[in-house]
């Protein structure tokens, strides 16, 4: 008989308590020293269960310009974590510490085993590049959006959002039989300046 443990159940909670248990440790390192996102870590949040359960609203909030939901408490958390990084790196001034940094995204969704690009609607069925993981989600001539400020990710999340297939059910117009994979691929320097 298989067993299943849960570390934990949200019942009642807020986006900002789902944050804080459970995305928070996966940005920031956590409260046992393990690194997270912003040291190279690849992290990810799955959200699964039955038809019409909300794990959309779950994952991507309540509306277009909501800023609640899995993926917005993530983009704000990277961002909040930026500003930190940029901050330290400013205040080591005295040490010679440069800090840069590059923020990618890409949003794809795989219907019926078909790979759509959400960051540009007209790359449909994509094909798998196994050889070309280091581009990202390993998908080939999948769109790669580099951003500088919070409101540059959410546009791309926003018309990624307003690219995903739509089915009409018993229970109205939804995203059924569809996957979506929200990617965002950090790449940072700390360099050493030379004394002077």
């Amino acid at each position: 008989e298989d067993e299943f443990v849960f570390d934990f159940v949200y019942v009642e909670n807020t986006f900002d308590d789902i944050y804080e248990r459970s995305l928070a440790p996966l940005i920031h390192r956590d409260e046992y020293g393990a690194p997270g996102f912003m040291d190279g870590v690849n992290c990810a949040t799955i959200s699964f269960g039955n038809s019409t359960s909300g794990k959309t609203y779950t994952t991507e909030g309540s509306g277009p310009s909501a800023k609640d939901g899995i993926i917005p408490c993530v983009i704000n958390g990277v961002f909040e974590a930026i500003q930190e990084k940029v901050s330290d790196a400013a205040g080591n001034k005295r040490r010679n510490m440069k800090w840069r940094h590059k923020l990618s995204v890409q949003y794809v969704e795989v219907v019926d085993e078909k790979i759509n690009d959400l960051l540009n609607p007209k790359k449909i069925e994509l094909d798998v590049d196994e050889q070309g993981i280091e581009h990202g989600l390993g998908v080939r001539d999948l769109t790669r959006k580099w951003v500088d400020t919070m409101d540059e990710l959410y546009h791309h999340f926003r018309v990624g959002q307003s690219s995903r297939t739509a089915f009409r059910t018993e229970f109205g117009l939804q995203s059924e039989r569809a996957a979506s994979i929200f990617s965002l691929e950090l790449h940072q320097v700390s360099t050493q300046l030379p004394p002077g």
